[in-house]
């Protein structure tokens, strides 16, 4: 019976295909929310900060992310 394993490459190609599916997924959030902020700070700047909150937040759950690809590639084909 054959048996197939994973090589370093193939898991690089997976892992950069998630990493800018992830990016074109959830990216635009933090940047809407920046625009947001950055719009709202000349109105109301009470509503700027919890723009501007919201999309730091957004931007480190999206960093997580993208730290978490790799690992979980390695410990299920790894």
């Amino acid at each position: 019976m054959t048996t197939f394993t994973v090589d370093d490459r193939d898991l690089d190609d997976l892992v950069r295909r998630d990493v800018w599916q992830s990016l074109r997924y959830q990216g635009i959030w933090p940047v809407c929310a920046f625009a947001a902020a950055f719009a709202l700070s000349w109105v109301h700047s009470l509503l700027a900060a919890t723009a501007l909150g919201m999309g730091l937040a957004w931007t480190y759950s999206l960093i997580q992310v993208l730290r978490g690809i790799r690992p979980w590639y390695s410990s299920h084909h790894g």
